[in-house]
């Protein structure tokens, strides 16, 4: 993050949203060190959901992106960067971790 401090106009940070905050923390800190204001680094994460009228369609294209990309279903969905449900599912635990 040091270098996104001192150099980079954005950064995608794609990981769990504990270690989002902590790489934020991380980015304020180094930031203010050099006396950057940390508003001016875009920043943006990467998360993959699986959104769908219904869960058990939900969990059909999620099945079907695994197949596709050959990875485990149980691993995929049991990540915490991967929501698979309906929005009004998937909603509130995408904004408690963003809080």
């Amino acid at each position: 993050m040091t270098l996104v401090a001192e150099e980079a106009d954005g950064s995608n940070i794609g990981a769990s949203f504990e270690v989002v905050k902590r790489r934020l923390g991380q980015l304020k800190d180094y930031c203010s060190q050099i006396g950057r204001d940390v508003n001016s680094i875009r920043i943006s994460g990467q998360f993959t959901p699986f959104l769908a009228q219904g869960i058990s369609d939900a969990n059909k294209a999620a099945r079907m992106w695994a197949e596709y990309c050959g990875a485990d279903l149980q691993r995929l969905v049991s990540s915490d960067r991967v929501w698979v449900g309906t929005a009004e599912d998937v909603t509130p635990g995408l904004t408690n971790g963003l809080n």
